[in-house]
């Protein structure tokens, strides 16, 4: 079963290089609020991530920024690992990252903007709530 949901999410992701490389924000603004409404995360477990992507926004060093890249996907895949409900935000970072560790300069704040936004419409989905 989550092999198969697992492929579901992959098939689902078409849309992020429109979103990291030609920089849809349109598109950004739509899936953001998709992804939010799907998430079964914490309002907290995603606001902890944005905080790491975030810091990438400082951060001026090419090469230090391509590492900080390359190593956001473990750091994600270990938390994923051990909190129900993030396995879709982690695919979804690990192919932006990968999309964004290519032309880092350009792209990490496509990255860091996307997260934003699902930040956003995870806190507005769970202000519903109460």
């Amino acid at each position: 079963m989550r092999d198969q949901r697992s492929a579901e999410v992959v098939s689902d992701l078409r849309w992020i290089p429109d979103v990291i490389v030609n920089g849809n924000y349109t598109k950004l603004d739509s899936e953001a609020l998709e992804v939010a409404r799907r998430l079964r995360a914490t309002d907290t477990q995603v606001r902890t991530i944005f905080g790491t992507i975030k810091r990438l926004e400082s951060m001026r060093n090419e090469s230090d920024l391509k590492r900080e890249l390359a190593l956001l996907r473990p750091r994600l895949a270990y938390t994923a690992a051990r909190h129900d409900g993030l396995n879709e935000l982690s695919e979804i970072v690990t192919k932006a990252s990968k999309l964004a560790e290519e032309k880092p300069s350009e792209r990490t704040q496509r990255l860091v903007d996307l997260m934003e936004a699902i930040l956003c419409y995870t806190k507005t989905k769970v202000e519903k709530r109460r």
